[in-house]
């Protein structure tokens, strides 16, 4: 005799004689009580999923980053613009809860450092002062929060004003232009329509070598790619200034110095268009088209240039 007792308390019991179908009765019998339990299981499993907790919620809080690779890739070429975007970043992230409470400390901490990093690497100077860690993960969490509120409270003032700034330089570029164009009047660099056409043939020629270069490292590669787009844009058949135009090329043969040779295919490219914009120079002050300007790029980095 087996005995056994019932989901209720009541005690039974099985007479067994030895032979072989009593035990498979035992046998099926277990088995039948073992899948009851397991559809009790997978019914219980299914219930707690249906009511919001912890463990339904921590399943929504996937980020285990607040920076996401794709967010430094597409940062404003102004540090300070940039570094306002990051701190924007966080306090969205933080707000939004988005981050598992048990994952807080890991990625608030890796945020934080590498946001000190990038301020360090852009000249990002901050009156904020730099977090002290503690061996306490809430308070670490607190303390992150609380430097990252500081931040973007700090640089809210600086960000307007070089907003400000820029559009201000914007409205009176496109002043001098619509001035230009309605009256004729006024000092202007006059580009023929052929000379237009092939320029801007060589900037999408040289946004394709930028591109496909593998010597230019990435930062300075996304750089020089989105001032070629508004150097594109710069290009109009009348133009009063190529200023914008230089301080590109100039800042753009450092880095074709430390290629070096590699960049020989890049630096045609970019004498094909200030040969065009020397000549329209030279036109403009009444000099010989041959007229070389007073410091070009050719005699930068010792002989070298571009």
């Amino acid at each position: 005799m087996v005995s056994f007792f019932s989901h209720n308390g009541a005690v039974g019991a099985i007479h067994t004689t030895g032979d072989a179908d009593s035990c498979n009765r035992l046998g099926q019998a277990g088995a039948a009580g073992s899948a009851v339990r397991a559809e009790r299981r997978v019914a219980g499993g299914a219930l707690s999923g249906l009511n919001p907790g912890r463990n339904s919620a921590d399943n929504r809080l996937s980020m285990t980053h607040v920076f996401q690779d794709e967010a430094f890739q597409a940062l404003p070429s102004d540090s300070y613009l940039a570094a306002h975007a990051l701190a924007g970043i966080f306090v969205s992230v933080h707000q939004h809860g988005k981050i598992a409470a048990r994952n807080k400390n890991t990625a608030y901490v890796e945020a934080y450092e590498m946001f000190h990093q990038f301020c360090g690497d852009s000249s990002v100077v901050l009156k904020a002062l730099p977090v002290e860690f503690v061996p306490d993960r809430n308070v670490n969490v607190q303390r992150i929060v609380t430097f990252f509120d500081k931040v973007w409270a700090e640089l809210e003032p600086e960000v307007l004003a070089r907003k400000v700034k820029t559009e201000t330089a914007q409205a009176r570029k496109a002043a001098h232009k619509r001035y230009l164009a309605i009256t004729g009047k006024g000092f202007v660099y006059d580009l023929s329509e052929s000379d237009l056409a092939q320029i801007q043939k060589l900037i999408t020629h040289l946004h394709h070598q930028f591109q496909d270069s593998e010597e230019i490292e990435d930062a300075h590669r996304a750089r020089l790619l989105e001032r070629i787009e508004s150097l594109s844009a710069e290009f109009q058949r009348k133009m009063t200034s190529f200023e914008g135009v230089w301080g590109y090329f100039m800042e753009a043969s450092y880095a074709f110095a430390k290629i070096g040779e590699p960049a020989k295919d890049i630096r045609k490219t970019i004498r094909e268009i200030v040969t065009i914009i020397s000549i329209a120079s030279s036109c403009a002050y009444g000099l010989p088209s041959s007229t070389q300007p007073p410091l070009h790029l050719t005699d930068l980095h010792e002989g070298e240039g571009i």
